[in-house]
């Protein structure tokens, strides 16, 4: 299995959008373009290839097939060339390199280039560059049948220090899958429950349950007006009343909640007076408000601020990226901002690679000198 695989499976289910067809006509036009200037760029499309996994994406009527490759290529090789190319290449199919980078592994380097749409990721290629001191291929013995890891799960020493860490699980509410791996997390996390979902109500119970804090993820509108929209939304320019009632059959549909924090939301959270009246409910019933910072044109801390509520800001994502390593590697930055500041809230959500990381490096978090709490108690009364 290609690294980052079963995250990246979550990853575009969260983001789907549009009808089946076209998702799939998407994902076919971003393979046949990366093969092409693959091709341009001297590499093999079957001498090279080293090992691929193909995985059906489906929510609803949408769907496609993602494909992540890996390819061997040359010492001589240049991302920069590669990467230009392709931008070049896929802008007019709209498409676009959602991300590249170039990681050193031992003596040689691996190359990894995504490609899709801001909200949709269709197809990743991997590309790995031999050691500079490698010997010939010829003089090589690899076993067929080795396994070819990208991304091995690091494990290094976590460095002691001090400060609380408040970790947020978005996403839950569309099953009780995951609520053994949460029950067995001793350290205090806070789950975030989408409203109106079939399981909302049971997850927080079962929540509340295992000593976790509740909160609602409050569905809010984006910017691309092609992402998926929960059946619950605010958006900019619904009347007050509306927001309000929203918010009401929000919350009566998860118990136990103590806060709130935006799911998507990167046009309402920069839209001052719809937050004014989402944090003035906020306020009301006294719950605190957290801003998951989806945007840097959020206004939220600014109007939290006027109104005196208790508040916070997100300051690290913990999967944007499945691989353990990576979750990993992000909870230690939170260390790290927790160290510096005091505190840190972390965002990550309702995957297995996620309670699986966190349940193994939390002990060691805390046996480093960190606190890990709820997220109320890094909530801060704005204006004072």
């Amino acid at each position: 299995m290609l690294a980052g695989i079963s995250g990246l499976i979550l990853l575009a289910i969260f983001f789907i959008v549009g009808r089946s067809a076209d998702m799939n006509a998407d994902a076919r036009s971003a393979q046949k373009i990366t093969a092409a200037v693959l091709k341009a760029h001297g590499i093999g499309l079957k001498r090279d290839l080293i090992a691929e996994e193909t995985v059906q994406l489906r929510r609803g009527k949408a769907q496609w097939s993602f494909l992540e490759q890996r390819y061997k290529v040359g010492s001589g090789f240049r991302m920069e060339n590669f990467r230009d190319a392709l931008g070049k290449s896929l802008k007019p199919r709209h498409l676009e390199v959602l991300k590249s980078e170039r990681v050193r592994k031992g003596n040689g380097w691996v190359f990894k280039a995504e490609v899709g749409r801001p909200d949709t990721l269709f197809y990743r290629v991997v590309l790995a560059e031999p050691p500079a001191s490698a010997p010939p291929a010829s003089s090589v013995q690899v076993p067929v049948q080795a396994p070819v890891p990208v991304f091995p799960l690091a494990s290094p020493e976590i460095p002691r220090g001090k400060g609380k860490i408040a970790i947020i699980l978005d996403d839950w509410g569309y099953s009780m899958r995951q609520i053994p791996a949460l029950d067995a997390i001793r350290q205090p996390l806070t789950v975030s429950v989408l409203p109106g979902l079939p399981h909302s109500a049971d997850v927080a119970k079962a929540a509340r349950g295992a000593g976790h804090q509740v909160m609602l993820h409050l569905p809010m509108e984006p910017l691309n007006s092609n992402a998926p929209r929960e059946s619950r939304m605010i958006s900019s320019g619904m009347p007050k009343k509306d927001i309000l009632r929203v918010i009401e059959s929000s919350l009566a549909s998860v118990p136990y909640v103590s806060g709130i924090n935006n799911h998507q939301g990167s046009k309402a959270t920069s839209d001052r007076e719809l937050m004014r009246v989402v944090l003035g409910e906020v306020k009301k019933r006294g719950l605190f408000f957290v801003d998951s910072v989806v945007t840097d044109r959020t206004i939220c801390a600014e109007v939290a601020k006027g109104m005196k509520i208790k508040f916070a800001k997100r300051a690290v994502f913990l999967d944007n990226e499945g691989d353990p390593a990576a979750i990993r590697a992000q909870l230690l930055r939170a260390a790290a901002e927790a160290s510096k500041s005091g505190k840190a809230i972390a965002i990550g959500h309702d995957r297995p690679a996620t309670l699986k990381v966190l349940g193994s490096v939390l002990p060691d978090l805390e046996k480093a000198g960190y606190s890990v709490v709820a997220a109320s108690e890094l909530t801060d009364l704005q204006g004072e």
